[in-house]
């Protein structure tokens, strides 16, 4: 199963940018998938069976099999900081080189039109009758301090509240993964997603509004702490250091409890079988560059173990 990159948006921006609703404008891919990358971490510690004591370092890995054209799997965090986006000419060769482009999500108008869907709750229910008038409150400071929209606020589900306020303040110009997608569309490269907007918005769609609440008033306590948090996670990532953007976890756990860990293992292993499983198709062909976050690499859960049980060679390059 595999999903091909929009080739009726011509400009990445038309879909990636505009959306088809005014309030999504705060749900753009790079929240959904930032959140994801964000929550991984915080928990890959325990869920990935990392072995703390060896730092492993790389963030491109070279994937080989015998009789096949190797191909490229690259660890991207989920930010249109200049200095990630500034990638290292190892990189830049085995992206330029490749044949092909595979990201972890690809958007388009269905996906738009999914997310428009989900995101807001049921008729007969209210985000303060959820929530209460406190939080209610509470939430509307923290938006409005982030200089974000509040319309429609009472109709929106909780889970994508805590997504707009876990995204980092937007800056100009594209996230890293999906400046590396318009590149590659604009090279002519074939261009594939691994999963779908459903596939990645279910473990949240999917949890009780109680323990989305929860997550909700976890996210607005530690809201003032995000930008030094920021700051580490992007510092380990231009050290390509796997092991310290996991022990950063040890300083930042949720509160949340059981309902974190339950949305966890779905966006942890699940998912990461899920990747393996359907970049299969793509290095069969040889000389694909796939880009994931970096946090889905490492440990014995994590794709670079999930390959080389497959039998591939998988090396750090960079």
């Amino acid at each position: 199963m595999e999903f091909t990159g929009y080739r009726d948006c011509i400009q990445a921006e038309l879909c990636f940018n505009k959306p088809v609703i005014r309030t999504i404008s705060n749900l753009t891919l790079p929240a959904i998938i930032w959140f994801i990358f964000i929550t991984t971490l915080f928990n890959s510690v325990i869920s990935l069976g990392y072995e703390k004591q060896t730092d492993q370092i790389g963030l491109l890995w070279k994937i080989a099999k015998p009789g096949t054209e190797p191909s490229y799997l690259f660890g991207t965090i989920h930010l249109n900081d200049e200095r990630v986006k500034n990638l290292a000419p190892p990189i830049k060769t085995a992206f330029e080189n490749s044949k092909s482009f595979t990201m972890e999500m690809i958007t388009d108008t269905n996906s738009l039109a999914v997310m428009s869907k989900v995101m807001f709750l049921d008729e007969g229910l209210s985000l303060k009758r959820i929530t209460g008038e406190k939080l209610y409150q509470e939430t509307i400071r923290v938006l409005l301090k982030r200089g974000m929209t509040t319309e429609n606020l009472d109709r929106i589900k909780p889970w994508v509240i805590v997504m707009m306020l876990n995204t980092p303040k937007a800056k100009s110009g594209l996230f890293l993964d999906m400046d590396l997608y318009l590149k590659a569309f604009t090279a002519r490269k074939p261009t594939y997603g691994l999963e779908t907007m459903a596939e990645q918005l279910a473990p949240f769609d999917n949890m009780l509004l109680k323990d989305q609440v929860a997550l909700l008033k976890d996210s607005l306590k530690a809201n003032d702490q995000q930008e030094v948090q920021l700051e580490e996670i992007t510092q380990a990532y231009l050290e390509r250091n796997l092991t310290k953007l996991l022990t950063i976890a040890d300083s930042y756990q949720t509160q949340a409890g059981a309902a974190y860990d339950e949305l966890m293992v779905q966006l942890i292993g699940d998912r990461n079988l899920r990747m393996q499983q359907r970049m299969q198709k793509r290095l069969s062909e040889g000389n694909a560059f796939i880009a994931v976050g970096a946090l889905h690499l490492p440990g014995e859960n994590g794709l670079i173990k999930l390959l080389q049980k497959q039998g591939y060679s998988v090396t750090s390059v960079y």
